[in-house]
């Protein structure tokens, strides 16, 4: 009998210890390796990750999993998103190709613009004394970017659009007269015009856009109640202090 019980105790006790370690779930997160300052500043393990990296670090760790970052190539990004070999993408602005193999926050039929990581603008830049043409003009833009369908939306040709590594890339080439114009993200551009201060930005805005944690087909199917969860958190983390106290900590920095 004691050796049947101690037998008992120890299942029990494998048992817990067994459950214990299921319940600690990992969130496997692909981000773009170009910073996107101040949401992404390209490094995960630094003491100044980005405001999107440490607010969905506190929405994963209030929902009680733990969130693990991966910098890669945008389009790399998606490409693993798509294969389901990570479970999220980070800052993800909405397309209805992503929208194919990315899972966004909807409420009733539409995207939930309050479940977003951030809120950026994308501007056209160009030299002075420029005035680029959408039917005419050659247009860079960072690889991958949602832009892109806008600006090919309003007349830019394939064969006129250039996809560069960044923003740097693409100043590059506008300073070369390879290009005519940029079309990019204003937090991404500006603070590199210091060294090319011939460098405009044309008015008004070419577009603004809502950025999302976006999950792989697998994971919300096996995890929808974690990510909507998450996706909660998000939306309630940014717009307290936590998330106020964010934008002066990288206003500061």
């Amino acid at each position: 009998m004691k050796v049947q019980t101690k037998i008992a105790l120890t299942l029990m006790h494998y048992l817990f210890l067994s459950t214990g370690h299921a319940s600690i779930e990992e969130l496997k997160i692909a981000y773009n390796q170009v910073p996107n300052p101040p949401y992404n500043m390209g490094n995960h393990s630094s003491t100044l990750p980005g405001i999107s990296i440490e607010l969905i670090r506190k929405a994963t760790e209030e929902v009680g999993i733990k969130a693990s970052f991966t910098a890669v190539p945008w389009k790399r990004a998606l490409a693993v998103l798509k294969e389901s070999s990570v479970d999220a993408v980070m800052d993800a602005s909405f397309n209805s190709s992503r929208a194919e193999f990315g899972i966004y926050p909807m409420q009733d039929g539409k995207l939930d613009a309050s479940k977003r990581t951030n809120r950026q603008t994308y501007y056209l830049y160009t030299l002075k004394g420029k005035e680029p043409s959408f039917t005419d003009s050659i247009f860079a833009v960072t690889r991958g970017y949602s832009i892109i369908a806008n600006l090919q939306a309003k007349g830019v040709s394939e064969d006129r659009l250039i996809e560069t590594t960044g923003s740097a890339a693409s100043l590059s080439m506008l300073y070369a007269k390879r290009i005519d114009a940029i079309a990019d993200l204003a937090v991404n551009i500006e603070p590199l015009l210091i060294d090319f201060k011939n460098t405009i930005r044309i008015e008004p805005e070419l577009k603004t856009k809502e950025y999302f944690l976006i999950y792989s087909m697998e994971f919300y199917k096996l995890k929808e109640s974690t990510a909507r969860k998450i996706w909660d958190k998000i939306s309630a983390l940014r717009d307290s202090n936590f998330g106020t106290s964010l934008i002066k900590k990288y206003n500061k920095g």
